[in-house]
């Protein structure tokens, strides 16, 4: 009976020469993937494929629009130029004790036309509200008596320290009474920019809110609304700082 060696069934054999042990300590590299490059198109044309699309509803617009920054309401400064010396004189402290205001806004008139078919409105006045704002009371009330001089300008009489209506209920001439209020939203750089400023032409003081007082009032402090009417308003460039 033949005898099967090893050999005849792994294959020829080898020589001890070329037998060489794999070292035990020997690690083993990985290759790196060297994948082709995928085929381009022929039909598509690399000059005039589009850019993606990065416009409103993506993230890069919000990016760019958005997270850039918005503006803020407790970045602004007010300044009213007074028709008489002493408001020009206390006018930066009437900007500081300006606790709140408003950006005027337009509304416009309109009249229905029904001449045929749905009506429309056609605009043919505008018309603006009045002008609120509110401000500190400084423990001399130099806010207070400010507003006071000016309604006194208009048509009242200064009796004793105090107003009162004048007996004979004769106003002023309107030229000599109207002021200019001027609101400026301020960027959060340093020093601050002038985003937008408005201005409100021909305003005076039309209303002083009552005031209250009361004993129970004891961690706060005196507030005072003022009711500004003005003619109109337009934007304008700040006279404070740069836009």
């Amino acid at each position: 009976m033949a005898t099967i060696k090893p050999n005849d069934i792994i294959g020829p054999s080898l020589d001890a020469s070329t037998r060489k042990s794999k070292p035990k300590n020997e690690i083993a590299i990985p290759m790196k993937n060297k994948s082709k490059p995928a085929k381009q198109d022929p039909n598509i044309n690399p000059a005039t494929q589009k850019e993606p699309y990065s416009g409103i509803g993506t993230i890069e617009y919000l990016k760019s629009n958005i997270l850039s920054g918005l503006a803020r309401p407790n970045r602004y400064v007010v300044t009213i130029t007074f028709p008489f010396a002493d408001g020009g004189k206390e006018s930066q402290l009437v900007s500081i004790l300006c606790e709140s205001v408003e950006l005027p806004g337009m509304h416009l008139a309109t009249v229905e036309d029904k001449l045929w078919g749905p009506i429309r409105k056609v605009p043919y006045l505008p018309t603006y509200n009045d002008l609120s704002m509110v401000f500190m009371c400084d423990h001399q009330m130099k806010i207070r008596k400010l507003f006071d001089q000016w309604q006194t300008l208009i048509g009242a009489t200064a009796f004793g320290g105090y107003v009162s209506v004048n007996q004979d209920y004769k106003m002023n001439y309107y030229d000599n009474f109207i002021g200019e209020v001027e609101i400026s939203l301020l960027s959060d750089t340093n020093p601050p920019k002038a985003r937008y400023t408005v201005k409100c032409f021909e305003a005076y003081p039309i209303e002083i809110v009552s005031q209250n007082c009361s004993y129970g009032d004891v961690d706060t402090y005196l507030k005072m609304e003022v009711k500004m009417a003005y003619h109109f308003y337009d934007k304008a460039e700040s006279s404070l700082f740069q836009s």
